[in-house]
């Protein structure tokens, strides 16, 4: 045991000296008569030697005499000589015994070996001040000549006031810290100044009043009790109310068990003294007061909610297995407490029929349940660690193992055939199953017949939202998990029980498993060991799922990025081998036409063009297939400068003639010649009309005419429109247009086809020169494509763009 708990232990061992010399001093109190009504006597009357100005005042002077002394009281001087009794009954006593055990206990088995924790501290230091406070009782005065007793009653007044302000300390950190205890620091000391400068005003008063007494100090030391008790009240009840608040916000099922425990042993413990008890008596309602037997009966309450939210739910992250030696002696002792009272209220009936056996009672009503105090404990003992402890600790290294075991599996299956084996060891179940998913489709092992491998997809229906298990009536302690509505076909297969696995709310599979081989029902223990295997499982089957998903992701964009590269190589390989002959035969026929070699007949010609139209339509093919392996190698790059649309179209036109020509197409050109200069590049653009002219002559019918239209739109910039007459675009398809290989209908006047790279290859070039293409069919008929160019930027004198820089400005 380290110094810093030795410390603690050794403090609340002096506590329970303290509270041995309160109860001694309690055991002396007296009390007026019963026959006796001080409300008779004409005020301010003489009390021992004591002026007493009120019925109350005269009262508190009584109880602070010895009861083994006379009380004389001078009433207008006529002097009474009463014999003092007890003014605590045996059952009071035997409460407020019970009532200092119970707390010390909490606080020393519960609290003292987790100091370093701010609630834990609290609730050490609260449960050693109640039972303070109960163990003096109340404030009185002084005997003659034992001025010691003033420190029991500053005792209490110290405690009455720090309990509020420690419960509103841990109403502050339990179960989380909130946050305005980071924005206003002073909110907690002053929480506590506050409640020691209660404390002083109470103990001033107390002491001149226990010095001198007269009615005049006594009016004083009232107002200064007052105080304490509404101070006492106000501050309860805002600690009561941040816990309910707390509770309403609490997440986890172990985070609401412990607050609303807490909540309902601090309320109910609580709240009977100080609202039921103390504030009537601080305003004179004595009718209304609740007798302070059971205002203590009730605050036993408060030891019995600790000791549950510590076996049950672990308050304060305690481990309750290593230190259930600790909850034996307390369990045992709230026992010995109720037989304590099971005593007392026997020994009273007892009593009213064997007067004389009043003196044996008290003896007897001790005796027997402290001798009951080590057979309980061994009973206790015996059904903890058989219910809470060995099953838990069990169970939860089986947990520690099986996680351990499937970080070394390798595949779904194995892991499935991991998990029947240790619900086969753990659980002994008649019959056990497992359906798995992986990648979309369901596998199975265990037992299962068809009928219900045929019932799972009705499975999902009976399944709880939270992921707790459903089962069949009668085979389980929880009746709210059990559905008399399960598939016949499980229990035909001698499965009652079914546990989803389930990610983030992701059904990955479901456990089932038939009645246990000893018979017995499924117990807490038993579904919570299976839900957490269920967890794991169903974890590790998902990241095996991501695992594969992703290695054959992959491999298929490997061999998809290997195909790609294959393609681009060998299109741009093709299209450099094709150009030398092309080019080859284009000089050769130009030559001819230009008889070179000698004149030509008319026949002659005729054919030379026919191959000069061609010979231009496959350069223009091989151009759009170099150009796109470019632009998927993103080495396509064009110079930015001034240049001017209508001298580029003019150019197009020239040689786009011969083909129009053939297939009996003319243009219809409108070129305003003051237009300024657009951004772009000669060259670039006219291979993007040299693909939109070419492909405007080929679906246009014969003896038609291409309109092209170059006008200035909003913010000056420029928009060629190409227009043809002929079919038209498909509607949709009109997104698909410009991507690489895309190829439209083939057209009904031509015989030419293409790579469907010629649009690619003109979208691609407009945005490098900060323009824009669309496609569209006209409202009479035919294909509508429209360029905008952007204005000259000088500041663009010498620039340029690759097909990078234009996909990360997308």
């Amino acid at each position: 045991m380290d110094r810093q708990r030795l410390k603690y232990y050794l403090i609340a061992t002096a506590f329970v000296l303290i509270y041995l010399w309160a109860a001694e001093r309690q055991l002396h109190l007296s009390a007026l008569p019963d026959g006796f009504d001080p409300t008779t006597l004409v005020y301010p009357v003489t009390v021992n030697g004591n002026v007493a100005g009120s019925v109350d005042e005269l009262r508190a002077l009584a109880l602070g005499a010895d009861n083994a002394d006379a009380i004389v009281v001078v009433e207008g001087g006529r002097q009474r000589v009463f014999a003092a009794q007890p003014a605590l009954s045996s059952f009071y006593l035997i409460i407020t015994a019970l009532n200092g055990l119970f707390f010390w206990a909490v606080s020393v088995l519960v609290f003292a070996a987790r100091m370093d924790r701010g609630p834990a501290r609290d609730l050490y230091w609260a449960c050693l001040l109640y039972g303070l406070a109960v163990s003096v009782g109340a404030i009185f005065m002084p005997r003659a000549g034992a001025s010691t007793d003033m420190l029991l009653g500053l005792g209490r007044i110290l405690a009455l006031v720090l309990l509020p302000a420690l419960l509103f300390s841990v109403s502050m950190t339990f179960p989380y810290r909130r946050p305005v205890l980071d924005r206003r620091p002073w909110l907690m000391p002053g929480v506590f100044w506050l409640a020691m400068l209660v404390a002083v005003a109470q103990s001033v008063a107390y002491l001149l009043y226990a010095r001198a007494p007269s009615p005049a100090l006594w009016s004083v030391f009232k107002v200064a009790n007052l105080g304490g008790k509404l101070f006492l009240a106000v501050v309860f009840a805002l600690g009561c109310g941040l816990f309910a608040q707390s509770l309403r916000r609490a997440v986890s099922a172990r985070e609401i068990e412990q607050t609303k425990w807490i909540l309902w042993g601090i309320t109910c413990g609580g709240a009977p003294y100080i609202f039921l008890h103390g504030l009537p008596r601080a305003f004179g309602a004595e009718q209304l007061v609740l007798p302070i037997e059971i205002a203590r009966l009730c605050s036993i309450v408060i030891p019995l909610a600790f000791s549950v939210t510590v076996i049950r739910y672990k308050f304060l992250d305690i481990d309750v297995i290593i230190r259930r030696s600790l909850i034996y002696p307390l369990l045992a002792s709230v026992m010995v407490g109720i037989y304590l009272l099971l005593g007392v209220a026997i020994g009273r009936e007892f009593e009213l029929r064997f007067p004389g056996s009043s003196p044996y009672i008290p003896i007897v009503a001790t005796v027997v349940p402290v001798s009951l105090f080590v057979p309980t404990r061994r009973l206790i003992a015996f059904w903890v660690d058989r219910t809470f402890f060995k099953i838990g600790y069990d169970y939860g290294r089986s947990l520690e193992e099986f996680a351990r075991r499937i970080s070394h599996v390798n595949s779904q299956d194995q892991l499935a055939d991991l998990l029947l084996k240790f619900l086969q060891e753990k659980l002994d179940p008649m019959n056990s199953g497992i359906a798995y998913r992986v990648r979309g489709e369901y596998r199975t092992q265990g037992t299962f017949s068809v009928s219900t491998l045929q019932s799972f997809s009705r499975l999902k229906q009976f399944l709880h939202v939270d992921g707790s298990a459903t089962a069949v009536p009668n085979s389980t302690s929880s009746s709210d998990l059990e559905s008399a509505d399960l598939p016949r076909e499980l229990v035909n297969d001698g499965l009652t029980l079914v546990q989803p696995m389930l990610v983030n709310n992701k059904l990955m599979g479901l456990v089932l498993v038939g009645e246990k081989r000893s018979e017995r029902r499924y117990i807490e223990q038993d579904l919570g060991l299976l839900r957490q295997f269920a967890q794991l499982t169903a974890a590790a089957i998902e990241r095996m799922n991501l695992v594969q998903t992703v290695a054959e992701e992959a491999v298929a964009r490997t061999r998809s990025d290997e195909m790609n590269r294959f393609r681009t190589q060998f299109f741009s390989q093709v299209a450099h081998d094709l150009r030398s002959p092309l080019t080859s035969i284009s000089w050769a026929a130009h030559n001819l036409l230009d008889g070179v070699v000698g004149p030509i007949n008319e026949k002659q010609k005729v054919y030379l063009n026919g191959i000069m139209s061609s010979s231009d339509q496959l350069k223009r093919l091989v151009n759009n297939l170099l150009e796109t392996t470019r632009m998927e190698a993103s080495t396509a790059k064009v110079e930015l400068g001034p240049t001017k649309v209508s001298e580029v179209v003019r150019n197009c036109l020239q040689k786009i003639a011969p083909v129009a020509h053939s297939n009996r197409v003319t243009f219809d050109v409108d070129l305003p010649e003051d237009l300024p200069a657009v951004t772009g590049d000669a060259e670039k653009l006219l291979d993007v009309l040299d693909n939109l002219f070419e492909n405007a002559v080929r679906y246009s019918p014969p003896n038609t005419a291409v309109q092209i239209k170059l006008e200035t739109e909003d913010h000056d910039r420029q928009c060629l429109t190409v227009r043809d007459v002929g079919p038209g675009l498909p509607v949709t398809e009109l997104d698909a247009l410009f991507e690489p290989y895309k190829q439209g209908p083939p057209s009904p006047y031509s015989p030419q086809m293409g790579f469907g790279l010629g649009l690619n290859v003109v979208k691609t070039y407009m945005e490098l020169m900060h323009g824009t293409v669309r496609a569209t069919n006209h409202a009479d008929g035919g294909a509508v494509f429209t360029c905008i160019f952007a204005p000259w930027d000088p500041s663009l004198t010498q620039a340029s763009a690759t097909v990078d820089e234009t996909k990360e400005k997308e």
